[in-house]
């Protein structure tokens, strides 16, 4: 029996399995995993604070539509908050 003979008896009921449990999962259950697992990696890999307040201080150094540009997403995002 060769190698490649072998690795499909051997693979090929894990792959009919693996078929069989992904068509149950629907494209909005996938999106969801992605998004939870992307949400998780950026609450433990990145530093918000300092990411932030260097972003903030590159921004206010340069000239003043920077600054508009942070102020009027402020706001957007404070009356998305509220509606």
């Amino acid at each position: 029996m060769t190698n490649q003979t072998q690795d499909y008896i051997v693979l090929k009921p894990i792959a009919e399995r693996f078929k069989e449990v992904a068509a149950t999962i629907s494209d909005d259950e996938i999106k969801s995993l992605i998004k939870e697992e992307l949400k998780e990696q950026i609450r433990t890999q990145v530093d918000f604070g300092s990411t932030i307040a260097q972003w903030v201080e590159e921004m206010l150094d340069c000239d003043d539509s920077w600054f508009e540009l942070v102020t009027n997403c402020m706001k957007e995002s404070i009356k998305n908050k509220f509606k």
